[in-house]
């Protein structure tokens, strides 16, 4: 008699890459609660229009507003890639201090716990027979605790802000034994770098901003992107990144509490096994009763809160 044991390991992106990072600033980052006050934000993204089972991300985040430099909120989102569906919730806590009149710096943890599950009914089989090597495939569920850092400063015409965070640090693992199959999956740490800057001309800003995505096992990402907003209302850009996309954005601010922000990326590769297909993504965010603050606090609103 003779056994055949079959071994795979496989390495792929797991977290979504979103075209308005500088929008969800939250999303990659937990120390970044609160601080554009109190709000609901949707973002979906509709990646490779036109191909079946493609992509698709939609998350709705929650946050109150600020008490005595300390925020929390939450987050829902869904992601789906071909049969691969994951629904996460999680919560953020961000405390910020002030360093400097024009300075300050948050830290933020975030918890949670998400669950994926398969529609092994899509897949596309010669037969439909029962194979019970298909097994091997089954749900699970998953812990999340991410932490982050983020410095704001902020001075007459300029500011400046740096990020850094993993989202999820929880490096997961996952084996499964059917029928002389062994399966072996991860969840792999993703390690975020984002900054930029707002720059004041007068009527108009520039708004440079870029993201750094380090995965092990999968290529650094690379996104930068150039935003002119005109009157604080409007907003223009063009992006690109390494893996062969640019993006283009339209941003509309401070209309009745809600801001709209609606991009479009599309491939630049030429080449036959390349996807030409391109991805839209909306982001809608509405404020709740209160205006737009700046990412810090004047000495005399720290003293208040603690009064």
């Amino acid at each position: 008699m003779i056994f055949v044991v079959i071994s795979r390991v496989c390495n792929a992106q797991q977290l979504p890459h979103l075209l308005f990072y500088k929008e969800n600033l939250n999303y990659f980052n937990p120390a970044l609660t609160g601080l554009n006050g109190s709000l609901i934000q949707i973002n979906h993204r509709s990646q490779w229009l036109g191909i079946s089972d493609a992509p698709l991300t939609t998350s709705v985040r929650y946050n109150p507003r600020t008490e005595k430099n300390a925020t929390w909120g939450f987050m829902v989102e869904n992601d789906q890639v071909f049969i691969e569906n994951r629904i996460s919730l999680s919560g953020d806590y961000s405390y910020q201090i002030k360093i400097s009149d024009i300075s300050t710096i948050n830290f933020g943890l975030r918890v949670g716990l998400y669950n994926s599950f398969f529609e092994l009914e899509n897949l596309n089989r010669i037969t439909n027979e029962p194979n019970d090597v298909l097994d091997a495939v089954s749900p699970y569920i998953g812990n999340i605790f991410g932490a982050g850092i983020h410095y704001n400063r902020a001075t007459e015409n300029t500011v400046y802000f740096l990020s850094f965070s993993s989202p999820n640090l929880v490096n997961f693992r996952r084996f499964k034994t059917t029928y002389n199959i062994y399966t072996k999956a991860r969840d792999q740490r993703h390690y975020y770098t984002i900054g930029g800057s707002n720059i004041n001309l007068g009527d108009l800003n520039l708004i440079p901003h870029f993201l750094i995505r380090a995965v092990e096992n999968a290529p650094t990402l690379y996104s930068g992107m150039l935003g002119v907003g005109y009157l604080e209302n409007y907003e223009l850009g063009i992006g690109i990144t390494n893996n062969f996309y640019l993006s283009g954005y339209l941003s509309l601010k401070n209309f009745n509490s809600f801001h709209v922000n609606a991009g479009y990326e599309f491939p630049t590769r030429l080449d036959e096994t390349a996807l030409r297909s391109g991805t839209v993504e909306i982001n809608l965010i509405y404020k709740l009763g209160n205006k737009m603050k700046e990412s810090f606090k004047t000495e005399e609103e720290i003293e208040a809160d603690i009064e």
